[in-house]
């Protein structure tokens, strides 16, 4: 019916547009590799790469460190106590 023609219609119009967006991200993100440029943009690039082309883009997990690492978790010996305790 109608839906289906429109529809039909929509994607060939869509499709040729999603692989030339996928291919310029794919180029803009090779090129903020070779520049060494780390950015939220650069992070959008892969992830938008890693929806239309998940085989060859993975997405970016952020992996955040435990808290162990905090300065108040660390163990204080006797140089260092007179340095954080308040008198």
């Amino acid at each position: 019916g109608d839906v289906e023609t429109f529809r039909a219609r929509i994607e060939k119009i869509a499709l040729p547009l999603q692989e030339e967006a996928t291919k310029l991200y794919a180029q803009a993100l090779e090129k903020a590799h070779e520049a060494e440029v780390i950015s939220p943009y650069t992070a959008l690039l892969q992830e938008k790469l890693s929806l239309s082309r998940p085989d060859d883009y993975k997405k970016l997990v952020e992996v955040m460190p435990a808290p162990s690492y905090m300065s108040h978790e660390l163990p204080i010996n006797q140089e260092t106590k007179g340095i954080v305790e308040e008198e």
